[in-house]
């Protein structure tokens, strides 16, 4: 790792230094804000969460602070002294592959909410840092990396500080939620601090120019606004190029003479013969060269034509979503494409002409692709090259050739999407594994809730958890490693039957030494299930300490007796009763919901019957996503761009990849969590040639056809 500039250490100590300062500020006012619980990101705590943070900061707050100060400094150290190529966050390796679920797509909500608070608040002051710490680098970009301590990287490290506190995890998260504007207040502070020490350093801010960082997703304003402007509208394109008004026959073609074929191609391939040889850059050759084609045009409505697609391609080269290297594949099909407009009129009738999914399948394929380097972009530009050959050289370029080439186009691209899930091949087997798992977990988890239903043991609820959802794992575990057949499957099987057992008193001496003789035995095939499923210790202890004190009840001919047995319904309804009184106080049985209902003066609209339609829902894309989509997700704090590689059969487990062999795995709840709060989008909302409109419109450029030469 390279060493930082001592003018920059010197920033990264005196940043450090000054954390030591303000964070204990921020903690007063968040423990403020939660013995308020006023705020309206904390009215659906309940009190016992409340209670339990407010302890925990009043008696923890020097060692949070600390450790918080230790993460910030183990990143910005990292970041301070690397060159700045970020690395995927949140990413796992083929060989250690992890699920994000909804537990942990609620830690990157609430960090996302504490880095949005802090950039909204800070909005000015950040900028100003991130040119003036670019200048302490010696570059001449401006980019959010530049800054070490940048809000996502202190809310990870408040994130990561917060496990000290040993709080449970719905306390965890109201933490960081009550914490957000403390910290973006304190934020703010600190980088006007900042400012004050570079700007007396003598620090002078680097200059403005937008630049596409590499691994990171482009932000939404990087795209031109959404004009609005239909294309799906039969001759939209058309009206957008004033009217041609021209005559055709059914089939829309309108052939040229032998003498007008022939001035185009002369005056096109003269342009063409121009451009250098090798890389020719993205250069708009029609509007270079408009002049000479409004000469070979045969009236106005070619001119109008000319003078639409000239605009249309300036947006299309300019597109700061594509990289320059894919600009300069579509800047090939300027030719072609005017050639099949001057022919036929159908290409500005309809926006689903071949030609133009040829340029929006090509720009979606590659568009979550920002460092050119990619070894995945790479192969695909040196197929696509030999896709756009033909193409640019064809002397009558037609529409049958776009479509032909379309359908090669898909055919690359799905071949190119193998490629990279046999790489992740380890990866989509881990996953199908645990879909299957679940699926017998769910099988095993209602065979047992009807076991215990039926059975006359008394359990208390801990026990009843137990068997429920941990023994049905550790079933579902061993039928898939075993076989639901096998040996080991029926023991663990029968595990359940001799624990039901072994808990119903004993009626005489000779039941009580059975049931002693029993326990060991018994003890040891739990121990083996709850290590094949790898139980966490403190889990399996609190497990044996319970069915221990059960049993040393019966065995003294302590426990309790029962007036009558429980009918199953009432056993049934006992379970419930079990479950909401252990879920968390102001959570819903089964959801994520950590909504207090009966702490509202009105039932907000959402948990009420949804009258939005639902394709409009913020997750409804993902009912409709393919493989090989481009995503763009929160990660620890920040936006990255990932390629859905792999979907399992009943859609609960997607795998996505930000480089080669850097997978994110996520089950389906996770991305509907996510997808709710709008962290998880598609990366492309409009096509490119929407963006190009867009892009012309929002420009204020009318298209008028040049005077007639």
């Amino acid at each position: 790792m390279n060493q930082p500039q001592p003018l920059l250490q010197r920033h990264l100590d005196d940043s450090l230094a000054h954390a030591l300062q303000w964070l204990p500020l921020v903690l007063q006012d968040t423990q403020q804000a939660l013995v308020a619980g006023n705020a309206p990101a904390l009215r659906s705590a309940g009190k016992g969460q409340l209670a339990e943070v407010v302890g925990a900061l009043q008696k923890l707050q020097p060692q949070l602070v600390r450790r918080t100060v230790d993460e910030l400094r183990a990143r910005a150290v990292e970041a301070g002294g690397a060159a700045m190529a970020p690395k995927a966050p949140g990413a796992f390796s083929l060989d250690s592959l992890q699920l994000v679920d909804e537990n942990q797509a609620e830690q990157d909500i609430e960090v996302m909410r504490m880095v949005q608070l802090a950039e909204l608040s800070a909005e000015w002051e950040l900028r100003e840092l991130q040119a003036r710490t670019a200048t302490l680098r010696g570059e001449r970009d401006i980019r959010a990396e530049a800054n070490p301590l940048r809000p996502e990287m202190v809310a990870r490290a408040f994130w990561e500080a917060s496990g000290e506190l040993g709080l449970a995890p719905e306390a965890r998260l109201l933490l960081v939620r009550a914490a957000g504007e403390p910290m973006a207040r304190g934020l703010r502070e600190a980088y006007a601090q900042g400012l004050k020490r570079l700007e007396s350093w003598g620090v002078q801010p680097a200059a403005y120019r937008a630049v596409q960082l590499p691994g990171r997703a482009v932000p939404p304003s990087a795209a031109p606004p959404n004009s609005g402007f239909d294309l799906t509208r039969p001759g939209a394109l058309d009206e957008l190029a004033g009217g041609r008004s021209r005559g055709g026959d059914a089939a829309g073609a309108v052939p040229l003479s032998a003498e007008a074929a022939a001035r185009l191609n002369a005056a096109l391939d003269r342009v063409l013969a121009q451009l250098p040889a090798g890389d020719a850059g993205a250069a708009n050759l029609i509007r270079a060269h408009q002049a000479a084609l409004d000469g070979a045009a045969r009236n106005d409505g070619d001119r109008h034509v000319v003078s639409l697609l000239a605009q249309l391609f300036e947006s299309i080269l300019n597109d700061a979503t594509l990289l320059p290297a894919v600009r300069q594949r579509l800047a090939r099909l300027q030719k072609p494409v005017l050639t099949i407009a001057l022919h036929d009129t159908r290409l500005l009738d309809d926006h689903s002409q071949p030609s133009w999914r040829l340029m929006n399948r090509i720009a979606s394929h590659v568009m979550g692709y920002s460092d050119p380097a990619d070894p995945r972009l790479a192969p695909f530009l040196t197929d696509l090259d030999q896709l756009l050959d033909p193409l640019a050289a064809a002397r009558t370029p037609e529409a049958a050739q776009h479509a032909e080439a379309l359908a090669q186009l898909e055919a690359m691209a799905l071949k190119h999407l193998r490629m990279e899930q046999r790489a992740a091949g380890s990866s989509i087997e881990k996953l199908r594994a645990a879909e299957r798992r679940e699926e017998l977990q769910a099988a095993y988890r209602e065979q047992l809730g009807a076991q215990l239903a039926s059975s006359p043991a008394a359990l208390d609820a801990s026990l009843r958890r137990f068997l429920v959802e941990t023994w049905s794992l550790v079933l579902a575990e061993s039928s898939l490693r075993d076989g639901a057949a096998a040996a080991s499957t029926a023991q663990f099987a029968q595990t359940v039957d001799h624990l039901l057992g072994s808990l119903q008193p004993p009626r005489g001496p000779d039941e009580r030494s059975r049931l002693a003789a029993s326990v060991a035995p018994l003890v040891q095939r739990l121990k083996d299930g709850m290590a094949l499923i790898r139980l966490p210790d403190a889990e399996r202890e609190a497990v044996l300490r319970a069915l221990m004190a059960r049993h040393a009840e019966l065995l003294k001919g302590d426990a309790p007796a029962r007036t009558r047995d429980l009918t199953p319904e009432e056993i049934v309804q006992r379970m419930r009763d079990e479950m909401l009184d252990d879920a968390p106080s102001g959570s819903t049985v089964g959801g994520d919901s950590l909504l207090d209902v009966s702490a509202l003066e009105t039932v907000p609209a959402e948990l009420m019957s949804d009258p939005t339609p639902a394709a409009a829902r913020p997750g409804a894309w993902l009912d409709r996503v393919n493989t090989g989509t481009w995503c763009q997700l929160a990660l620890q704090g920040g936006w990255t761009p990932l390629r859905l590689l792999w979907v399992s059969e009943a859609r609960n487990h997607w795998l996505f990849s930000s480089a080669p062999g850097v997978m994110h795995s996520y089950t389906r709840r996770a991305l509907e969590r996510l997808a709710s709060e709008r962290l998880a989008v598609p990366l492309e909302t409009r096509n490119l040639l929407e963006r190009a409109v867009d892009a012309l419109l929002a420009g204020g450029r009318a298209v008028s056809p040049p005077a007639k030469a």
